[in-house]
This record gives structure tokens, C-alpha cells and sequence, in this order.
């Protein structure tokens, strides 16, 4: 006899004269608690099922315990006597990692150590150091568990505490951020294919000068600034929409970020930003993109001034390609000021080569891109800047990888431009 009509016997022998599956029950082999097993096996024991709600249950419940990331398989099998037994082989208790990280226009080094499922409860305890070109030095302190409850599965709690220095080269100075964060979020997409993060974080920051030269307008910035805020944000997919550089999306993805720093901070404010990315194909294996942004940062103190350590910045080698990285926007003295206001599109179009695949990672790749950033209230009305160009591109679910050749067509007279050959190694909106 076969597999499968082994099931359907056994499914068979269980069905009541309704067509519903009496499961009897739920036999366990793995590290987890009780409650927390409970919470995820819900589906399964919800009472009688017909034959369709079930198989959809056990793939939820698949899904929902790999999501923990505390189990290296997920197997679930229906014995003779109508029991669904569940092997849950745990992945290693505890994970050292030392690597590179190339991204962002920044290069780092990092070790790594992370701990899971240590007590049972799906929890994951992690310490990250890491030192780059950018990011001088940056350590991290997290801790997570999942919520208990059928009604929360996929959410989990998490707390945060950072150190990290940045240099800030385009504005003359460098800044220390230390800060802690408490927040849930979800971490399995629902049904509505959607999911959120929802918290509270504490920052203090010391923004210092790099060089002597330094504007007046970064000058009386220098020094200690603290933010105690609240955040949320959402993001939902349309269509289908796997990865951001996934050359088979045929879809669209909405992200929405949004923070209120309380008037106890140096410099309270409302900032939300909204991001659209659509990807769909145009002619056999081409496709193309268009990924749009906009922000907007309101300060809530009576003088209405604002933290360069808060504004939006736009430019960079996969961002607003031929400008250099965050000099687009408002200067002064040479110094990039970033911008309270932001918008920005870029429309790409992807090739695959004639000599590859049509699923190959490797496209030739045509793009314009153009952007603003603004104070909130403009002297004049603020004009684009445009850029376009083409290159080849590899991008994988991982990472995404640029060697283009970007031509300015707008730019203001204080920003600065790259003519020529861009090399981009990251990920980013556009």
C-alpha cells in the first residue's frame, strides 16, 4: 500500500458520518513548553475538521512554528490511532558567526553569537560587535520571545540595547547613539499579507565635530541630544511580491514607518515616511520597477527646529545613483543638511543577457531616478534632482550587487555629483 493511501485509510477510519476528522489527539517530540505549544497547536485542536481545514491547519502550523526560528524541521505525521505526531529537532543551542558585511555604501567586520530556545520558551538571546568604514564600531544586545497566546501567534517581544559611533562625512561630524528599544512585532506575514512593528525607544546621542571647518549650522547642533519615542510600522503586499530584487515580483509592496518623539526630547517631532515599490513584466523575461518615497518630518517644539540626526537624506550609489551619498538637498558651507521634506522615484527596466537563462540573477539594467529634499518651509519651490543611466546587475534574495554607469541631468549647485562608472554593493529602496 502506498503512502498516500495510507493517509486516506487513516483518514477514512476517523471521519464521522458529517465528513469531519475527529483528531484525538497531539503527541509531541521536541524542546518547548507546554503554553508555548499550546498557543501554536490551536488550529489542530479547535475540535472536528473537515478534510480541506485540516491540511490548511497543519500548513499554518508549520509555518507558525518555523517562524519561531528555535526548530530545524517541522514534521507532522497522522498515526493509526487519528494522533498527529510532531517531530521538532531543535537547531543549535548556541551559534558563534564571524564575517564581513558589504551594504549601504559600507564595508564592516562583525562577530556574532546567538542563543536559542535555551529555556523552552521559543526565545532567542543574540550579542553582535561589529566595526566598519561608516559605522566605527556598533554593539547590540537583544533579546526576544514569542507571545503565548493563539491570538498573538507570529508576534513576538523584543528588547534592545546599542552602542553604536557613525560618521557622518558629508556633514562634518561623527555621532555616538546609545539606546535601548522595547517593541512587538510580527514576524510571520497573516493572512491579509501584511504584518507590523509596534514600540518604544530611548536614545541618547552626542554628535561631535569631525573636522574644524564644520558649517555654522552643524556647529550648533554639536553635543548631547536625548529622544524618548514611540513607532509603528506596517507594510503590506499586493500581487505577487517575494523579495524586494526578486525578478519574477508581479506585485506591489507598501511599507509605512511612522515615529512621534515625546516634547521631553531635545528636539520633538511626527516623522512618517511611505514607500511603494511595484514590480511587474513588461515583454516575455523584462521587467521593470517603479519604487517611489516620501517623508515628512514635523518638529513639535515651539522654534520648530529639527536634528540632522532626524532628517531624511537622499543620494548614493543605489539610492539617487550619481550623486554621492547624502549630498542631496539643502548645504551649507559645504555640509549636507538633509531635508524635513522627502520625494523620490526611480523607474528601472531588467534584461536578462542572451546568453543566460531567463531565470538567471543577472540582468542589464536601465534606470532614471530623481528625488528633492527640502526644509519644511522652502525660501523657493525646491527642484528634482535627475539622473539616469545603465549598468548590470546581480540581485538575489540575499543581496544585490551594481556595477552601473550614472549621468546627472539635474543637480543643484551645492550637491555633489560621481560622472562616470558607480559601483553599488547593498540594498536599498530604488
Amino acid at each position: 500500500m502506498s503512502q498516500t493511501e495510507q493517509v486516506k485509510k487513516i483518514l477514512d477510519e476517523h471521519t464521522s458520518a458529517d465528513g469531519l476528522i475527529n483528531i484525538k489527539g497531539v503527541d509531541i517530540e521536541g524542546r518547548a513548553t507546554p503554553r508555548l505549544l499550546q498557543a501554536y497547536l490551536s488550529p489542530l485542536l479547535s475540535g472536528p475538521l473537515t478534510a480541506g481545514d485540516l491540511a490548511a491547519n497543519i500548513r499554518k502550523v508549520q509555518s507558525s512554528l518555523y517562524s519561531l526560528e528555535v526548530f530545524k524541521d517541522v514534521n507532522l505525521t497522522l498515526t493509526q490511532d487519528g494522533v498527529i505526531k510532531i517531530l521538532l529537532p531543535s537547531v543549535n543551542k548556541f551559534v558563534a558567526r564571524v564575517g564581513t558585511n558589504v551594504g549601504q555604501s559600507e564595508g564592516s567586520g562583525y562577530v556574532k553569537g546567538i542563543c536559542r530556545n535555551p529555556f523552552g520558551y521559543g526565545e532567542i538571546i543574540s550579542v553582535d560587535a561589529s566595526h566598519g568604514t561608516r559605522t566605527t564600531s556598533s554593539h547590540l544586545l537583544s533579546a526576544s520571545i514569542p507571545i503565548p497566546h493563539p491570538k498573538f501567534v507570529g508576534i513576538r517581544s523584543e528588547a534592545l540595547l546599542y552602542s553604536s559611533h557613525k560618521l557622518y562625512d558629508w556633514a562634518s561630524s561623527s555621532a555616538h547613539i546609545r539606546g535601548a528599544t522595547v517593541k512587538l512585532q510580527e514576524v510571520l506575514q497573516n493572512a491579509q499579507n501584511s504584518r507590523f512593528s509596534i514600540g518604544f525607544e530611548t536614545v541618547l546621542r552626542t554628535l561631535s565635530a569631525k573636522t574644524a571647518s564644520l558649517s555654522r549650522s552643524i556647529r550648533n547642533e554639536v553635543g548631547n541630544s536625548f529622544k524618548f519615542s514611540a513607532f509603528f510600522n506596517y507594510q503590506k503586499t499586493f500581487g505577487v511580491y517575494t523579495q524586494p530584487y526578486d525578478f519574477s515580483n508581479n506585485g506591489t509592496l507598501i511599507k509605512c514607518q511612522n515615529e512621534v518623539a515625546f516634547p521631553s526630547s531635545t528636539f520633538p517631532f511626527a516623522k512618517s515616511t511611505l514607500q511603494i515599490n511595484n514590480a511587474f513584466p513588461l515583454y516575455k523575461s523584462i521587467t521593470a520597477s517603479i519604487n517611489s518615497k516620501l517623508g515628512i518630518l514635523l518638529p513639535l517644539n515651539k522654534d520648530g527646529k529639527t536634528s540632522i540626526l532626524d532628517r531624511f537624506n537622499l543620494g548614493g550609489p543605489l539610492d539617487l545613483r550619481g550623486f554621492k551619498l547624502s549630498h542631496v538637498g539643502p548645504h551649507d558651507e559645504g555640509d549636507a543638511l538633509g531635508g524635513e521634506l522627502l520625494a523620490a522615484t526611480g523607474f528601472s527596466v531588467y534584461t536578462p543577457f542572451k546568453f543566460k537563462n531567463a531565470e538567471s540573477c543577472f540582468r542589464i539594467h536601465n534606470f532614471v531616478t530623481c528625488g528633492v529634499l527640502s526644509p519644511l518651509k522652502p525660501t523657493a519651490v525646491p527642484l528634482p534632482s535627475v539622473s539616469t543611466g545603465f549598468g548590470v546587475v546581480y540581485a538575489s534574495s540575499a543581496a544585490r550587487i551594481e556595477l552601473s554607469f550614472a549621468l546627472p541631468i539635474v543637480a543643484r549647485v551645492d550637491e555633489l555629483v560621481q560622472k562616470g562608472l558607480v559601483f553599488g554593493v547593498g540594498l536599498d529602496f530604488l
